[in-house]
């Protein structure tokens, strides 16, 4: 495929791609005592990107201001008691302030990440992380400053953290606050972005949105039995900016992982209904091209036996394999999903969804 033919064909061509390299050195916060070993008092990272630069030439790029989507590859480097770890995961971001001589952008994202050291039976202080799978999630923000027509210098500040969502325990995971210079290559220039306001949508539309997840998770010791996890969501949304949208709705859960320690503690009662939980919620979602980014906070109407929690909050990636607005069936979706009651990881949620 021809650099001209892959532009026509919706793909970023050579004069709209970035190549980027970033090194990131800073300290692992504590987060709680519940982990026994000290975090060395220095971790780094160095990563590289292949950024997909918007100018305005399509219009899902004008209708969101022009962010830059990109495949990040990291390596972190936590010291010699915690590993290492490499990671691969899709990033956005956006533009806050732009001017001819700077601009201040904020990113974010998350994928896999491969850790070298987990909690291992022969090795019980390192507890931060029980797995070597996990999740791995950055948000950045830094000031990217033009030295030529190739090329940029960014300095900011971000967090990388790493755990596996309580799939495997413990799991208290590793947040890494670090301080970063990097340096963006255009291979064939910076282009002025096209100053085009994105046209509002004129019908407000209402649609009916169903979507199922499934997760798993991990009886309360380690290396032990892993129990699935059901829920089932119903919402209605609608067009917030451009093709954003916001929604609102109630979702039922079914907890294995509560049903199986409610039974080993021998309690009585209904113990399945028990296990079960329901919520109302209301959430906002970023649509880029394929992409969706959802944010969601709910309150509980249900809970399971002995949780206190009043509120959850669930945020992730959705990719939309199918669309047509013409059609009855309008959107299929499939992605994970993180769920967590403040600042605790829950478990993460693979999901599939459809909007009608």
């Amino acid at each position: 495929m021809t650099i001209s033919s892959a532009g026509q064909n919706g793909l970023p061509s050579l004069n709209e791609l970035s190549f980027d390299v970033q090194y990131c050195g800073g300290a692992i916060y504590k987060h709680t005592k519940k982990v026994y070993l000290e975090p060395p008092s220095y971790s780094q990272e160095i990563e590289f990107s292949v950024s997909h630069r918007t100018y305005g030439k399509r219009k899902w790029e004008r209708e969101n201001n022009c962010p830059v989507p990109s495949i990040n590859l990291c390596f972190s480097q936590y010291g010699d008691e915690l590993g290492n770890a490499i990671s691969l995961y899709p990033g956005i971001e956006w533009a806050i302030v732009r001017k001819k001589t700077f601009d201040w952008k904020f990113k974010i994202g998350g994928g896999l990440g491969l850790a070298t050291d987990r909690w291992e039976r022969t090795d019980t202080i390192n507890n931060y992380l029980g797995s070597r799978l996990n999740n791995f999630t950055v948000i950045q923000t830094a000031f990217h400053l033009p030295i030529g027509k190739k090329i940029n210098l960014a300095v900011g500040g971000r967090m990388s953290h790493i755990s596996n969502g309580a799939f495997r325990i413990p799991n208290f995971g590793i947040n890494l606050f670090s301080g970063f210079v990097g340096m963006h290559y255009f291979p064939q220039g910076k282009k002025e972005i096209v100053k085009q306001k994105p046209k509002q949508p004129t019908k407000q539309k209402i649609n009916i949105g169903l979507r199922t997840g499934f997760a798993w998770g991990e009886q309360n010791a380690a290396d032990g039995p892993l129990s699935s996890i059901y829920s089932q969501s119903l919402f209605v949304s609608t067009p917030l900016v451009g093709k954003h949208r916001i929604y609102a709705g109630v979702d039922i859960t079914h907890n294995r992982k509560a049903l199986n320690s409610y039974k080993y503690a021998l309690l009585d009662g209904n113990l399945n209904w028990d296990a079960t939980n329901s919520t109302a919620f209301v959430g906002v979602e970023l649509l880029y091209g394929k992409v969706g980014i959802p944010f969601q906070f709910g309150i509980f109407t249900k809970k399971m036996r002995n949780d206190d929690s009043p509120w959850y909050q669930k945020m992730g990636f959705l990719y939309y394999f199918y669309r047509n607005e013409s059609s009855w069936l309008k959107q299929l979706y499939v992605g994970p999903l993180l769920k967590s009651n403040k600042i605790n990881a829950d478990y993460i949620e693979f999901c599939v969804g459809t909007m009608f």
